[in-house]
């Protein structure tokens, strides 16, 4: 299977006091997958992206969108109709990225560029009586890759965790005629992140962000043409900081969520 795509983008952005900001971009995306062997499917692909900069620097230019380009490479492994495996590995670059002046700590600019590699493996099983779990886990390196601060280079990325990892678990009972009832309850884990910064003192300060684990659950009703469905997430309404900043502060990460979504087939 061959997959190939061009978008084009054009983004208007309306300031009081300002003139328009107007971006435009044209992205690219093409991906081959192949069953080598029977249940055995290599995959690769490459996605470009790019995300309007609102603003203008101190000389009223304005700011270049930020631009990403993505390869990633893996492979789809079906030992058997009820089991799917998947591991990936991936490398992905975003430019523009902004960050202060040397010359001017008033100003902004957008030298600086951020590189993004790692792997990501995910298991998926439907289990007899209606039961499925699924198991995923990602590990990450970010930093900085280029930077008119040279000292910078490979710094990591704030509020990126190296490690994230989840499981979860579904129910199905039907309950009568057409009407199904779902339940699930899931966790997830996500590591400690990590930032450093220069500051003006010449000195390299590095700042530890905890890892934390939250819960989810689900509950489900599906009839007919309807689904109504009920989410929460972080569902012990743990307190945890989301990610920690040596500029500023930590950021409280969410608390318990409870969204009921009613959904309607035509």
């Amino acid at each position: 299977t061959f997959v190939a795509g061009v978008r084009r983008d054009r983004v208007t952005t309306s300031l009081d006091g300002s003139p328009d900001q107007v971006d435009n971009a044209t992205t690219f995306r093409v991906g081959l997958t192949y069953e080598i062997f029977d249940g055995v499917t290599p995959y690769v692909s490459y996605a470009e992206s790019f995300i309007p900069t609102i603003g203008l620097d101190v000389h009223g230019n304005q700011f270049k969108p930020q631009e990403g380009t993505q390869y990633e490479v893996g492979v789809k492994w079906q030992p058997d109709r009820h089991t799917l495996l998947t591991l990936s590995g991936f490398d992905l670059t975003g430019s523009n990225r902004q960050q202060t002046d040397p010359e001017d700590g008033n100003n902004t600019i957008q030298t600086g560029e951020v590189s993004s590699r790692g792997f990501e493996f995910e298991a998926i099983r439907r289990l007899p009586d209606n039961y499925s779990v699924s198991l995923s886990y990602t590990k990450l390196d970010v930093e900085v890759s280029e930077s008119v601060i040279p000292i910078e280079l490979g710094f990591p990325i704030s509020g990126v965790p190296e490690n994230q990892a989840s499981l979860w678990g579904e129910k199905t009972f039907l309950l009568a005629g057409d009407l199904t009832a779902r339940i699930g309850l899931g966790v997830r884990r996500m590591g400690e992140s990590k930032e450093a910064a220069i500051f003006s003192d010449g000195l390299v300060y590095r700042l530890d962000s905890p890892d934390f684990t939250l819960g989810d659950a689900l509950l489900g009703l599906s009839w007919g043409k309807s689904d109504l469905a009920l989410n929460a997430t972080n569902v012990t309404d743990e307190r945890y900081y989301g990610s920690c900043s040596i500029r500023t502060a930590c950021s409280v990460g969410y608390r318990r969520n409870v969204v009921l979504r009613w959904t309607y087939r035509l």
